[in-house]
């Protein structure tokens, strides 16, 4: 019992300082990028034509592709995208906050005892505030007026150039040989499915060279 209480008044002050808060501010990001509203509007769609009627059918898809399998990585997983070494009591942390992010995006209640993970009590109480700003920002974003394909090709297009023209900027402190290692075992793992993917839309030439660099350096 002394040990759940001392949780409970951790928690008070990590809610305060916005530790928490600050993961959900960003997750419920404004202006909604493009790419997210387009994918909500498509799974809204899906839904709609295989006449699917529960709305809590669709907000567990859009909780899937978008809180669990992007936010939830990165929270748990943040040498993704920074170039550093995670320690086991950052990990542990990261892991309570990434927690309380996947309990929001439950559409059950759920009753946790005493009994429960120590990470899971931590912020309980503050899960169904959570659960009500997750939803409502899906509804904004519901509600906006959709967008083209059109849009999403030149959104990605000038994500692309401004990260590319980062990569050749030497004074950005980026290190591009790790990130070449990176792309490579990540396209290398997929191999198969990128060299046939080359292959059926006509560029069977750059098919070959992406296969002869593979057997140089593998």
């Amino acid at each position: 019992d002394d040990f759940v209480d001392c949780v409970f008044t951790t928690s008070n002050p990590l809610s305060s300082i916005g530790s928490v808060s600050a993961v959900y501010a960003n997750v419920n990001s404004n202006p909604v990028p493009i790419p997210l509203k387009h994918l909500f509007d498509l799974l809204d769609q899906e839904g709609m034509e295989s006449g699917i009627t529960a709305n809590n059918l669709t907000h567990i898809w859009k909780c899937n592709t978008y809180v669990l399998r992007f936010w939830v990585n990165i929270l748990k997983n943040p040498e993704f995208l920074f170039d550093i070494s995670k320690s086991h009591t950052m990990d542990a942390c990261l892991s309570v906050v990434a927690q309380a992010l996947m309990d929001s995006c439950s559409v059950s209640e759920e009753r946790l005892t005493r009994d429960a993970p120590a990470g899971r009590l931590l912020f309980h109480k503050d899960v169904k505030k959570y659960k009500t700003t997750i939803r409502k920002y899906f509804d904004d974003i519901r509600n906006q007026p959709p967008v083209s394909r059109q849009q999403v090709k030149q959104y990605l297009s000038k994500l692309s150039n401004r990260y590319k023209n980062a990569l050749l900027n030497t004074q950005s402190g980026v290190n591009i040989d790790r990130v070449t290692y990176g792309l490579f075992n990540l396209v290398n793992k997929h191999s198969e499915t990128v060299t046939e993917c080359l292959d059926n839309t006509g560029l069977s030439h750059q098919a070959q060279t992406f296969s002869s660099i593979r057997k140089a350096v593998v």
